[in-house]
């Protein structure tokens, strides 16, 4: 046989093996169900830089209670969860925060920000809560809110003033909450395909 004539089988051995493995591996994979299929992305909070201040994943806390599925409600109450930076030298304090989606928003704690510092504003030391929503709030969109800080007495470098405005979306739960329905895209395979008492599972079979 010439040289050409025997160039095609060489090439069709390797592309049958792939296509092998692949029929393997797609086999291997189907009716499993993956680790994270009941898990929903976390997604990152607003982020904001104004001088030597920066607001960090500003977000409203998960939703509790009936709306919990679909966000927060209009008249609602919202916690706001954050880290503030302070890469100055003066000592910042949270003096006011405020937003055309709530009421009011309340200060509540120890809202100052040392020099040099990240400061959790996640409810240890200091709570934010948006009282009262202007209207409904629900998973994907945001609200604008402005943060103000004003330097303490303490202030070598004359500091004035910063405000830091954000478009704060809500939460997600780490995972889905209950009653959604499952749907089955892919039937349950089924055990051995020999039957227990063929003869080909019990060796006797010609």
């Amino acid at each position: 046989m010439s040289r050409t004539a025997r160039l095609p089988r060489r090439v069709l051995v390797p592309v049958a093996a792939v296509l092998a493995a692949a029929l393997t591996l797609s086999g291997c994979a189907a009716g499993q169900i993956s680790q994270t299929a009941n898990q929903v992305a976390a997604i990152d909070g607003a982020n904001g830089t104004s001088g030597n201040i920066g607001v960090r994943n500003a977000l409203l806390a998960v939703p509790t209670g009936a709306t919990q599925k679909t966000g927060y409600a209009k008249g609602a109450d919202a916690p706001l969860e954050l880290w503030v930076s302070n890469a100055g030298l003066d000592t910042y304090k949270l003096s006011g925060v405020t937003s055309s989606a709530a009421a009011s928003v309340q200060i509540t704690g120890s809202a100052a920000v040392p020099p040099q510092s990240l400061t959790d504003f996640t409810g240890t030391s200091v709570t934010l809560t948006m009282k009262n929503l202007t209207s409904a709030v629900t998973y994907g969109q945001s609200v604008p809110v402005t943060f103000t800080f004003d330097p303490g007495t303490a202030n070598p470098t004359g500091a004035g003033p910063v405000t830091v405005t954000v478009n704060v979306p809500v939460a997600i739960p780490a995972e889905r909450t209950g009653g959604r329905p499952t749907i089955v895209i892919q039937p349950t395979e089924g055990g051995n395909v020999w039957d227990s008492e063929s003869p080909e599972s019990s060796g006797s079979g010609g």
